[in-house]
């Protein structure tokens, strides 16, 4: 049985039944053998052990938030990105799954950059995230996640400011959040000082919160 919060393998190489009862609905991503790059039997073991891997609802969250602004996200430029990253978050889901030691080796090691990202840009409100908090997420030292970083031409910490700012300014700019004050959506966006919130944001965009709310209300 397959409940509403969980991710169902379904190897479409193999002879399977499917059934379903009452009314619902489901969604899904496919991929080729070729694309995950794994084992059949890897694939296989993992069938029916997703639930039991500890990043099963991290993926379920991002392919959720994937299928609920599909139209959208498939016309931005960073598509192609966008989408070579779900590939390696799926791998690392089955080879966690399956338990193979072997196999998961490279895999995870492969997806470190890809799994801290997805984390951190779930926790952007979190004041305390960083190097240490992600590298301890993913049980690396705080210097090999540097190092990963470097490889990928990333300042973990000027991204994660980055993706807060971005965050600021969309919700700054949305109907929705007027009843918001700029502090509450500085706090919510994981900054502490409004001054200092307020000072990257006009160094990144050229305005300041207040104007540019201003300017799309």
């Amino acid at each position: 049985m397959v409940g509403t919060a969980d991710l169902l393998l379904n190897d479409q190489t193999r002879p399977h039944d499917y059934s379903w009862s009452g009314i619902g609905a489901s969604k899904s991503v496919i991929f080729t053998h070729d694309q995950l790059g794994l084992s059949a039997e890897t694939i296989h073991a993992a069938t029916f052990r997703l639930r039991a891997s500890p990043l099963h609802d991290l993926v379920h969250r991002h392919l959720t938030a994937l299928h609920a602004d599909a139209d959208r996200l498939a016309l931005d430029p960073g598509a192609p990105a966008l989408a070579n990253a779900t590939l390696e978050l799926v791998r690392a889901l089955f080879v966690s799954a399956a338990g193979g030691r072997e196999a998961a080796r490279p895999v995870l090691a492969d997806t470190l950059l890809t799994r801290v990202l997805a984390y951190a840009r779930e926790h952007l409100a979190d004041p305390d995230l960083g190097a240490r908090r992600l590298a301890h997420v993913d049980h690396v030292s705080v210097r090999h996640l540097y190092q990963v970083c470097e490889r990928a031409g990333i300042s973990l910490e000027q991204w994660i400011i980055t993706q807060r700012l971005e965050g600021a300014r969309t919700t700054l700019a949305s109907p929705d959040s007027a009843y918001l004050t700029i502090e509450a959506v500085t706090r919510r966006w994981g900054f502490t000082q409004p001054t200092h919130f307020s000072r990257r944001f006009r160094a990144a965009f050229g305005t300041t919160p207040r104007e540019w709310r201003d300017r799309h209300r």
